[in-house]
């Protein structure tokens, strides 16, 4: 066993006293129990490291559920684009459905159009009690323009005088127009 005795011939080695050895002893165990003070508050005040690591794992869980969660609502996000997607692709079908019927009806209006623009027919009767009226087309201008002046429709004028009912339009028109230049006529 090792006294203090042999301590004076380390003291003698390094050249320092008994007094300053045991000075030194004295300040080596003041910090050594300042650290174990200290160790032991720290594990009081402070969190354990099993405290911490469920403490991790408990937010670690919390995050996985937040992420599981937000994963699902994606997929119903995806789901509803998917579905409103169909929905507006048939409606897009639909309308070009429509455009090309009404396009379709366009081309077969124009058709009827030209048809009716090259077609220009005139109905004309003649009979043996209008022959006399049909053949001096200047004695009935005077009668149309009084039974015209009178406030008769041309349909009237037309019984009355006995001819059609575009012939009363046509001597109208003139007098309408004054200059006595010909009309173009499209029935």
């Amino acid at each position: 066993m090792h006294t203090l005795a042999s301590t004076p011939s380390l003291a003698a080695l390094a050249g320092m006293s008994g007094s300053q050895l045991a000075l030194i002893a004295i300040i080596l165990v003041a910090i050594a129990m300042m650290v174990i003070t200290n160790r032991r508050r720290f594990r009081e005040t402070g969190p354990s490291p099993r405290a911490y690591a469920r403490e991790q794992m408990a937010r670690l869980k919390d995050e996985k559920v937040v992420h599981n969660e937000l994963a699902d609502v994606m997929t119903q996000l995806q789901q509803v684009a998917r579905e409103i997607n169909a929905q507006l692709d048939a409606k897009f079908v639909r309308l070009e459905k429509s455009i090309r019927d009404a396009d379709d009806r366009l081309e077969r209006l124009d058709r009827l159009m030209q048809r009716s623009d090259r077609r220009t027919t005139l109905d004309v009767t003649v009979d043996d009690a209008l022959s006399n009226a049909a053949s001096d087309p200047e004695d009935r201008r005077p009668r149309i323009y009084a039974l015209a002046d009178e406030g008769k429709k041309p349909q009237e004028i037309a019984r009355a005088i006995g001819i059609a009912v575009g012939e009363v339009d046509l001597v109208l028109a003139v007098r309408a127009r004054g200059d006595g230049a010909p009309l173009s006529v499209t029935a």
